[in-house]
């Protein structure tokens, strides 16, 4: 699947500057919106817990819990990807994360909190999963560095 792009393979008769093009509405504009908002999550997770009372150590573990997430569930999402395909594991996997990232707002709990930045964790790796097979498919070779190298900045 190419999203809409062209026809012809990413990399493969195109520039660079073209491949880059073609990809930033498709890829990099929601990849930097997600990244963005699950960084402020967890620059801000620490802080949040100590003002609600949580011990160092609860702050570790709820804080880990989104790394969790994304350990448990990268192996099934490409599973999943394989299955129904990069655009239906990208748009779920944002989905989750957004929903996981908006129910930690609403927490009133340490455990809340965990569980739903796991929630959050575990959309991320989905999209991740979903990302990184779309490049793979859509990508020349001679691009796909580069082109992950942008994704993950």
């Amino acid at each position: 699947s190419t999203w809409g792009t062209d026809s012809r393979t990413f990399g493969q008769m195109l520039t660079l500057r073209e491949v880059l093009l073609n990809l930033v509405f498709s890829l990099y504009v929601p990849m930097t919106i997600l990244g963005s908002a699950i960084r402020m999550v967890e620059l801000t997770l620490p802080l949040y817990l100590l003002s609600m009372g949580a011990s160092e150590s609860i702050v570790g573990l709820v804080v880990a819990s989104g790394p969790l997430g994304k350990i448990f569930t990268s192996i099934p999402a490409g599973a999943f990807t394989a299955r129904f395909g990069e655009r239906t594991s990208v748009v779920l996997g944002t989905t989750i994360s957004a929903f996981g990232a908006f129910c930690v707002s609403l927490a009133k709990s340490p455990a809340q909190i965990a569980f739903f930045h796991f929630i959050s964790g575990m959309g991320f790796a989905a999209t991740n999963v979903g990302r990184q097979s779309f490049v793979s498919a859509t990508v020349g070779k001679q691009f796909r560095g580069k082109v992950s190298h942008i994704l993950d900045k």
